[in-house]
């Protein structure tokens, strides 16, 4: 039998457990990157400053306010480099896990939180836990796995509350594919909020997880820390391109939105069906209550060359994560798992 490495590497399996754009990306995207191959042996941009500036334009903040990096993964890991080892760095959990990953490997000291019983990040817990040990926390939102959000007031409350010095994190990886309209967006109040970072990527709904390309908004002082410890040439000429390219798209953007909206409401209802419980996701991702062990559904399901994700790293025993696909694969992976349980 194949690896579950082995499998993931197999166009033929159906990957419902990595989260990408089943759409891919745009056209523009595509042309962007082939316009690249002419200059493959020259050194990147060193700042990348054309990308930044666009992504300042995109947002109406100045250029200073944007740093960019080799996928949010990168981001992440400089954010808890830059955290005094004294310090600690508290996380809600589940979420995602290159949090807890980062903090493990340098050496920081965690503290993790748990979610609320309508799985999502306990916003409340995590401002009792702040104290003058705390020097950074992060905010998944929507949260990974479970796809909750905060609403715009309970996080703006938070954000006052939170002391200046302690540095907050929000994640923002699927930010694109929210449609609630009290969200909190933020990059539109950075100034009221000068311990802020957001985190936002181009490898979710921008469908180019290949090329790595991810970017932070925030208080100049927060970006310049980043700028001093990152590496040279973090990010590569065609991410680069790409990314630039894919923000000029929002018509793809707006089609991925749409696309997702549909074929995730399509699978909760037949999940719902089958009697299972969804959790209600604002992202590509559906986490679904399972009756059976979550590793023992995902173990049949990669049998039949479906991967989804399940155990300790959603933090649920009896749940699986499953991306939001196309209608043919969404089917496939339904009949399979009807089957199963």
């Amino acid at each position: 039998m194949p690896t579950a490495k082995q499998l993931d590497q197999n166009e033929s399996v159906i990957r419902l457990s990595s989260n990408e754009n089943p759409l891919g990306c745009s056209q523009k995207a595509r042309e962007a990157l082939e316009s690249q191959l002419d200059l493959v042996d020259c050194y990147p941009s060193r700042t990348s400053d054309d990308l930044r500036a666009s992504l300042a334009d995109f947002y109406d903040i100045s250029p200073e306010k944007v740093f960019t990096g080799n996928g949010s993964d990168e981001i992440i890991g400089l954010l808890v480099q830059n955290t005094s080892a004294e310090k600690e760095i508290i996380y809600p959990h589940p979420s995602f896990i290159k949090y807890r990953f980062n903090i493990k490997n340098r050496g920081r000291i965690g503290k993790k939180v748990p979610l609320t019983d309508n799985y999502r990040v306990d916003l409340q817990a995590i401002e009792a836990e702040i104290n003058e040990d705390t020097g950074l926390i992060f905010i998944c939102d929507p949260n990974n796995p479970t796809g909750t959000i905060q609403k715009e007031k309970r996080l703006r409350d938070f954000l006052k509350a939170v002391p200046e010095k302690v540095t907050v994190v929000l994640d923002q990886a699927y930010y694109e594919y929210v449609t609630r309209e009290d969200y909190f967006r933020g990059h539109d109040e950075l100034g009221n909020y000068p311990n802020l970072i957001i985190l936002r990527t181009f490898s979710k709904a921008y469908g180019l997880a290949g090329v790595r390309a991810g970017y932070a908004l925030g208080n100049p002082d927060l970006i310049e820390e980043l700028d001093k410890i990152r590496d040279t040439f973090n990010l590569n000429r065609f991410a680069q391109a790409a990314a630039q390219a894919a923000l000029e798209d929002q018509e793809h953007i707006n089609k991925s939105r749409e696309f997702n909206l549909r074929e995730k409401d399509y699978l909760c209802r037949n999940l719902e069906e089958m009697g299972l419980t969804c959790v209600p996701s604002q992202a590509n991702f559906i986490f679904v209550k399972t009756p059976q062990k979550g590793e023992k559904i995902a173990s049949e399901l990669e049998k039949r060359d479906i991967l989804v994700k399940a155990g300790a790293v959603i933090g649920d025993d009896h749940a699986i994560r499953i991306t939001v696909s196309s209608r043919e694969q969404n089917d496939k992976f339904l009949r399979e798992l009807q089957d199963i349980i």
